[in-house]
């Protein structure tokens, strides 16, 4: 039910930030948002009933997953941020 709850969350926030005028694209925003909350509501629910070593957990799980997840913001960000940068073409300059 906790579980449930808690991700059912994403339907009155996303609606909230569509009644505030926010872009559609909010809502897999919020969508993360939720989700990643609802990890650690998890854990904390699984940690209490079978005694659940969440610090090994981190160490294990989010120390190994950090470095990919950084990277795959980045590493698709260097070409979206070179293709979008004005550029002076040959045919631009030619029209003066």
């Amino acid at each position: 039910i906790i579980v449930g709850s808690v991700g059912a969350l994403v339907f009155p926030l996303s609606w909230l930030c569509f009644a505030f005028g926010m872009e559609a694209c909010t809502s897999y925003i919020v969508f993360m948002i939720i989700y990643f909350i609802l990890i650690f509501v998890k854990l904390y629910i699984v940690k209490g009933l079978i005694n659940f070593p969440v610090s090994k957990y981190y160490r294990e799980v989010f120390y190994s997953i950090t470095p990919v997840t950084i990277l795959s913001f980045i590493l698709p960000a260097i070409p979206y941020l070179y293709i979008r940068s004005p550029q002076k073409t040959r045919s631009s300059c030619q029209e003066n």
